[in-house]
């Protein structure tokens, strides 16, 4: 699912980077970059259709020193994490929104 969230993605907005190693990461993760979002508006906006979040998973209410070693730009970066339990239909309702 995630490969084809990146796809996806990737054919509606190509100015849309991912962050960290694409070849080298965990099943499920994408972290991305959103140029002109504000993120946390953006995750209000979608926070209750889909797991996503500014920040990585090892920062909380605080800046992330993983997303500053890997993008320059953190108030575009967006984490989305998917689960056995996501399933195209939450995909498709993410892609509208972004």
């Amino acid at each position: 699912m995630s490969y084809f969230l990146k796809r996806k993605i990737q054919a509606i907005r190509p100015e849309i980077t991912f962050n960290g190693d694409q070849k080298n990461k965990i099943p499920g993760l994408l972290s991305i970059n959103i140029p002109g979002i504000n993120n946390e508006i953006f995750i209000k906006r979608i926070s209750g259709e889909v797991a996503i979040s500014s920040g990585s998973a090892c920062s909380y209410g605080e800046s992330s020193y993983v997303l500053e070693n890997i993008t320059s730009v953190t108030t575009e970066a967006l984490r989305i994490t998917l689960s056995k339990e996501s399933n195209f239909d939450t995909l498709i309702e993410l892609l509208k929104q972004i």
